[in-house]
C-alpha cells in the first residue's frame, strides 16, 4: 500500500524509501511488481497543508521492473473532490516516473511527479511539474529516508522531508518532517521553515500473501502556520502480476 501513503508522506517514509523496498521484493521474488491499492482518508493532508474537511478516496496503481539492485516504475495515484463540493470539479491525477538502486548501504532513488490539478490555484496553471532524489541507509535496525523535491517552473519551490519509523509484527510508527524553501504561494512560508512534523501509527491486517488492508492514525502539524491536523486513512493493497 505504498502509493497513497507516499503521497500523504505520513505513514510510509518517503518514495525514495519505498523504491527501495520494491526493488528488494521484486528482486527476490518476480522483476514486475504491480501494485493496486484503495484508500479512504478522512482529511486531504500533505506537506503541511489540508484540503479541508470531507471524505476522499485516493486510489492508486503502481507498475515496477527491477533488475538486480536497480529498479524502475511509474505510478498513478488519484484523490476525489479536495475541496468539499467540488468533487466532479476538483478531482486530482498525479503521475510519477522513478529509479532506485542500492548502492552499498545506500538505497537511492530519483523521478519526477506530474500534479494534474484542474482547479486553478495560486501555485499552478493545471500541472506542477516536481523532480525528487531520495536516499536511505538499509542497514540501520530501523526505517529511515531523506528526499528532496523541488518545482520545475511556477515559483521553483523546494522541500526537505527526513523521516523516520518503526515496524514492530503488525504495529508501524513514523515521524516525518517538512522543511520548505521560501514559498508563499506553494507552502504560504515567506521564509525557509517546518511546515510539517507528522507522527503517524499504522496497524497492518494481512488478508492473504498479496492483499493487506490497514488503518493509520496521524497528526499533522504546521508550526509554521500554527496548524494542527488529526486525521485517519483506511485501505486495502494487493500486489502481484
Amino acid at each position: 500500500m505504498t502509493s497513497v501513503t507516499t503521497r500523504l508522506g505520513v505513514f510510509a517514509l518517503s518514495l525514495g524509501l519505498l523504491v527501495g523496498a520494491a526493488g528488494t521484493a521484486a528482486a527476490d521474488e518476480d522483476p514486475i511488481a504491480v501494485e493496486f491499492d484503495f484508500t479512504y482518508s478522512s482529511q486531504y493532508y500533505w506537506r503541511g497543508a489540508s484540503a479541508g474537511p470531507g471524505s476522499f478516496a485516493m486510489p492508486s496503481v503502481d507498475v515496477s521492473y527491477a533488475d538486480g539492485d536497480l529498479v524502475i516504475g511509474a505510478n498513478v495515484w488519484y484523490a476525489q473532490g479536495m475541496e468539499a463540493g467540488e468533487a466532479d470539479d476538483n478531482n486530482e491525477v498525479d503521475f510519477t516516473a522513478y529509479g532506485g538502486l542500492d548502492v552499498g548501504p545506500l538505497s537511492i532513488s530519483v523521478g519526477a511527479i506530474d500534479y494534474l490539478i484542474p482547479l486553478d490555484a495560486p501555485f499552478a496553471d493545471g500541472h506542477v511539474l516536481e523532480v525528487f532524489g531520495a536516499a536511505s541507509l538499509v542497514d540501520l535496525p530501523f526505517d529511515n529516508s531523506v528526499q528532496f523535491s523541488i518545482n520545475i517552473g511556477d515559483d521553483n519551490s523546494w522541500y526537505l522531508s527526513p523521516s523516520i519509523g518503526h515496524t514492530h509484527g503488525d504495529i508501524s510508527c513514523g515521524l516525518t518532517v517538512g522543511i520548505a524553501g521560501s514559498s508563499p504561494n506553494y507552502y504560504r512560508n515567506t521564509d525557509t521553515a517546518v511546515v510539517d512534523i507528522t507522527p503517524s501509527v499504522s496497524y497492518a491486517i494481512p488478508i492473504s500473501d498479496e492483499t493487506e488492508a490497514a488503518a493509520t492514525l496521524a497528526i499533522g502539524y504546521n508550526p509554521d502556520a500554527k496548524v494542527t491536523v488529526p486525521f485517519f486513512t483506511l485501505g486495502v493493497g494487493w500486489s502481484g502480476i
